[in-house]
């Protein structure tokens, strides 16, 4: 039976730091994380060498987590300090790959297009794990949880989760209830497979 942590959304491993003490993660984990933002990733470089360095198993991609492999145009939002100036920071939370990207909240968003690859994450579990393996799934994309889980669950790959930690992101829809009420399916179907949803924020 293997360790193995998958970081979706992984920014600039702030996640990752927190899931080490949560999971006590070390060298006899194997890891893989994704980061869409093509600038974050870049800048996430010297972080993840220094993991590296201190002995994890990461694998690391500039892919977007999807519910299939394609490719897709990241929306880069763009820093905002304190006083709502734009600060020209492209490392701000909010970056997402949604057709139709949240406005409001100090969202700015470069208006240069950047096309990244995307995975189907169900497909890549199932490659890479086995449902004898214990796994642990950190899932902050920024709305594409949605689709992403109703794959999972539309393939079966519940058993291959033990937990699976999501940031949900109802609000950036104008049918906030509908996908409320989808959170809550998505809770409810994992508990009946014997796997669990936790909120992670």
């Amino acid at each position: 039976m293997k360790k193995i942590f998958f970081d979706c959304g992984s920014h600039l491993f702030q996640g990752f730091d927190s899931f080490v003490s949560i999971c006590n993660i070390d060298e006899n984990w194997e890891c893989y994380s994704f980061e869409a933002n093509p600038i974050t990733y870049e800048l996430s470089k010297s972080k993840y060498e220094s993991l590296l360095n201190q002995g994890f198993k990461i694998n690391h991609y500039n892919y977007a987590v999807l519910d299939k492999d394609d490719y897709v145009d990241v929306n880069c939002t763009i820093a905002h300090d304190y006083d709502c100036s734009v600060t020209g920071s492209y490392t701000g939370q909010g970056s997402n790959v949604l057709s139709n990207p949240p406005q409001g909240w100090n969202f700015t968003y470069d208006e240069s297009k950047y096309k990244v690859k995307t995975i189907d994450f169900s497909k890549f579990l199932k490659e890479n794990a086995t449902p004898d393996d214990y796994v642990v799934v950190k899932m902050d994309i920024e709305g594409s949880e949605f689709p992403v889980i109703d794959k999972l669950i539309l393939d079966n790959m519940m058993k291959y989760i033990n937990v699976l930690y999501v940031e949900y992101h109802e609000k950036f829809f104008d049918d906030v209830n509908f996908y409320s009420t989808k959170k809550e399916n998505h809770i409810k179907i994992f508990d009946l497979a014997g796997s669990k949803i936790e909120p992670w924020f």
